[in-house]
């Protein structure tokens, strides 16, 4: 919500400064909003079986990828009716490609972390931020810094495969909530997506837009800086981040 409303915050900015349309559908109407929203509503109603399912305790986070997939299917051909045999196909066989990297990286991550714990690097981590009287606020500075860089030539996935484990018992023998440093960490590798030159994220919206990368760094800059302004929130007001997760009963 608050990257949201960052985000909001600056285009509004930029919409009165260059002058945007505030209606670019002219004969927006109750019924041309009702029929927009009727269009749309099957797609909306995807996220509130998931979300709804998993809080409600229907299903796990894993078995709400299997709903959300039987859901979509049923949508697709029914509802919509744009999911052809073709289009199935070519659908099983990016899932399978995208399944065959991540799996590749959680394969090689682990045998990281596995070097990793073997030659005792969390203990020396540990032992390195005694020795050199670090406060927690100033760790969690740094580990935003060092998430931030990795973040310009290194995967999300990759990132919290391989760092998650190695950081978080150090934070935590500091008295750093796990839940308040994964929102943190989360965040960062979030980041990372819109920042190049391996941010995914931009290559994503070029290929889609059609407009060319270099522009499309410079427009996100002012939507970088929301963003960290975010980070810098989260990682010092623990309360943003544990306040909803007690309120649940999940601490």
């Amino acid at each position: 919500m608050m990257l949201g409303i960052a985000q909001m915050a600056v285009i509004y900015y930029l919409a009165r400064k260059r002058g945007f349309p505030r209606n670019p559908i002219a004969n927006l109407t109750l019924g041309v909003a009702f029929h927009i929203f009727m269009s749309a509503f099957w797609a909306i109603f995807m996220p509130l079986i998931i979300l709804g399912g998993i809080i409600s305790g229907i299903f796990t986070a894993t078995e709400a990828a299997a709903v959300a997939v039987a859901y979509a299917l049923l949508v697709g051909v029914l509802a919509y009716r744009n999911l052809s045999l073709k289009a199935f196909w070519d659908i099983i066989d990016r899932a399978a490609r995208t399944s065959a990297s991540v799996y590749l990286i959680v394969g090689f991550a682990t045998i990281i972390s596995w070097v990793l714990a073997n030659e005792r690097v969390p203990s020396e981590l540990q032992a390195l931020v005694q020795d050199m009287q670090l406060e927690p606020w100033m760790l969690l500075l740094l580990l935003n810094l060092f998430f931030l860089i990795n973040g310009l030539w290194i995967g999300d996935s990759v990132q919290l495969l391989l760092f998650a484990p190695l950081f978080t018992p150090l934070l935590a023998s500091m008295g750093v909530d796990p839940v308040h440093f994964g929102v943190i960490m989360v965040l960062n590798v979030m980041i990372g997506l819109m920042t190049p030159p391996y941010g995914l994220a931009l290559y994503l919206g070029s290929t889609i837009s059609g407009v060319p990368l270099g522009a499309i760094v410079r427009q996100s800059v002012p939507f970088l800086l929301s963003n960290l302004a975010v980070l810098l929130v989260v990682t010092y007001v623990p309360a943003v981040s544990l306040t909803l997760p007690r309120l649940f009963g999940f601490m």
